[in-house]
């Protein structure tokens, strides 16, 4: 049984995007495949491979001999037993066959030289580079001159990347191709592209789903307490979150800068405060007085720029307290492109509310209590999607939209799925409109969605449960360490990653 322990993983703080990018469509994007899916190799960090290398495991077999001065042995000795501290510390993680079962030794001779560490099977060597690497930068051209004439692949980590999570270089190692075992040839294929190369992964046939809730600007002040409303009961009543939450009462009435008055219906201490306004319109009002709803962790207040980069260029209905977030790094230029590759575009709506980046409080997962969202997906949009050779999601909102929808299906004595209207099999989804609560963790079939792009999220996050789910919990954490390691920017205003389904045959 999994846990929300299991879930976590190191994220540099200085890696939480606190604002946008100049340009939507400048965001990177991490595409994360299944092995065997056609996509292409990792990019190494410095040196890259050789054309034409190839797994040989009889080029450096048992067999094969390397040069070595025997002179230099005593020496390798007095380093191995010396060591600097990010050896040591990577030491710890890659030996003992930790990384794809293979063996490495530690301050290895090969010709005139010592090399930090070196897998005989495959001929890689590993180097750690610190700033006295800077001071020698002609002996260092001289000695990867030597080694790469012997044939060797040569891997360079920095020392630094090495002290602050050895654990996240590790895994990175066990997704790079030089450490590809050659049983198995890596479990994932990851290509550090940008956000306009999503083009290139369409087909003709493809469905793009996009969710196209707007957000409202739900944060406020009222008699000195800030809250942010996250979930409509109705026209008059919300939920809302609050700061002071013990300070208020139930029947509490509060003003808003405006003069306009709300009054406290109810309090729970997962939802908040049942708030109903006293007006006729509530989104007039919170358009004059409302602030856009930055997540807690960016720690700053709305800045005017907020307005417009903190909602998609294709928002529509008024609903959201926190944007569908994969979905602002899409220009008009690129929405119109999408149609121009042969794929077609659906724009469901999913009103976003707290449950996207409430923390997981419980450590049993089945103890957690999602947050309801209001989402609808039309009949047309439905058979739309239901023709789709692929279905794409453009972010965990409307990935959980859809797979709701999937819930709703009706199946036959068969088993077979049957499509609502005309009873025609394979129906992906019916039509839906209503009120989901979905919590997808790891175990859970997913009917729909065969790609999903999606912002990178935080540890213990409900959303990392989700994809790891969808692509794999250790395959997921791989990507992350990645992703830590190439310092992607993470969670709302951060890249992207392009995921594939992992028991998909795409």
């Amino acid at each position: 049984m999994l846990h929300t322990s299991d879930f976590d993983f190191e994220l540099p703080p200085e890696l939480i995007a606190s604002h946008p990018l100049a340009r939507r469509d400048a965001s990177r994007m991490l595409v994360v495949e299944p092995s065997g899916a056609g996509g292409e190799v990792p990019l190494l960090r410095r040196g890259g491979r050789r054309p034409g290398w190839s797994f040989d495991s009889g080029k450096f077999g048992a067999n094969f001999k390397l040069p070595f001065n025997k002179n230099l042995v005593e020496r390798a000795r007095k380093l191995r037993k010396a060591g600097s501290l990010p050896e040591a510390l990577l030491w710890k993680e890659i030996k003992g066959k930790q990384i794809n079962g293979l063996n490495f030794d530690r301050q290895k001779v090969i010709g005139n030289y010592i090399v930090d560490f070196f897998c005989h099977e495959l001929g890689v060597v590993i180097e750690i580079d610190d700033k006295t690497h800077d001071m020698k930068v002609e002996y260092d051209e001289k000695r990867e001159k030597y080694l790469r004439g012997l044939g060797l692949e040569i891997i360079h980590i920095s020392a630094k990347d090495v002290l602050e999570n050895p654990a996240s270089v590790a895994l990175w190692l066990k997704t790079t191709p030089a450490c590809g075992h050659p049983s198995t040839g890596g479990e994932l294929t990851l290509s550090d592209k940008h956000i306009r190369d999503f083009l290139d992964y369409l087909r003709p046939g493809d469905v793009v789903v996009f969710n196209n809730s707007r957000v409202i600007p739900a944060r406020f002040d009222a008699d000195g307490h800030e809250i942010t409303l996250h979930t409509a009961v109705d026209d008059k009543n919300w939920w809302g979150l609050c700061k002071k939450f013990n300070k208020i009462n139930i029947g509490d009435t509060l003003t808003m800068a405006d003069g306009t008055t709300i009054t406290v219906m109810d309090k729970d201490d997962e939802s908040g405060l049942l708030l109903r306004f006293n007006c006729d319109n509530v989104f007039d009002v919170l358009a004059h007085v409302g602030k856009m709803p930055l997540p807690p962790y960016m720690k700053r207040d709305a800045e005017i720029a907020d307005q417009t980069r903190y909602q998609t260029v294709y928002a529509d209905p008024l609903g959201s307290m926190a944007a569908p977030t994969a979905g602002l790094h899409f220009t008009d230029e690129l929405m119109h492109e999408i149609e121009a590759r042969g794929a077609k575009i659906v724009k469901i709506t999913l009103h976003v509310g707290a449950g996207t980046w409430m923390p997981v409080k419980t450590e049993n997962l089945s103890e957690h209590k999602m947050h309801s969202e209001w989402c609808q997906i039309t009949p047309q949009q439905a058979e739309i999607i239901n023709a789709a050779t692929r279905v794409i999601a453009v972010g965990t909102t409307s990935l959980r939209t859809l797979e709701s929808a999937a819930l709703e299906v009706k199946t036959t004595p068969a088993g077979a799925t049957r499509h609502p209207s005309t009873g025609g099999e394979l129906a992906r989804i019916a039509p839906f409109c209503g009120t989901t609560d979905i919590f997808i963790t790891p175990g859970y079939k997913f009917r729909v969605v065969d790609v999903l792009l999606t912002n990178f999220h935080l540890p213990k996050s409900t959303l990392f449960m989700l994809v790891s789910a969808f692509s794999g919990l250790a395959e997921m954490k791989v990507a992350y360490a990645h992703a830590v390691a190439e310092k992607y920017r993470f969670f709302s205003y951060g890249d992207c990653c392009l995921l594939f389904r992992k028991d998909s045959e795409w």
